[in-house]
């Protein structure tokens, strides 16, 4: 039996170095990154550009504003998305 308890002690003597060490391993992992929705922003109103614009319309002929109107009408449907084409349509839907 006092064998065991040495071979025991032994055993103890050698390992803790072993798992006193291995502890601090756990720093070396990357943590998991959460999924995140993506978030958008909706904007309410017009911007300062959608003014300005409305301001330099009202100058224009209506022959200039006929064709300004067409242009953007072209931009609009080659839009690349939607976001391009609700923004094309705001200019539009201000000459109007």
């Amino acid at each position: 039996m006092k064998k065991i308890k040495v071979y025991i002690l032994i055993y103890l003597s050698m390992m803790l170095p072993v798992l006193l060490s291995a502890a601090p391993i756990d720093k070396y992992y990357v943590p998991q990154q959460q999924q995140q929705a993506p978030s958008y922003t909706v904007q309410t109103g017009q911007s300062s550009a959608h003014h300005d614009f409305k301001k330099k319309v009202n100058r224009l002929s209506d022959t200039q504003k006929k064709e300004l109107k067409d242009s953007l009408e072209k931009k609009r449907d080659n839009a690349a998305n939607a976001d391009m084409k609700n923004y094309y349509q705001g200019l539009i839907n201000i000459l109007n």
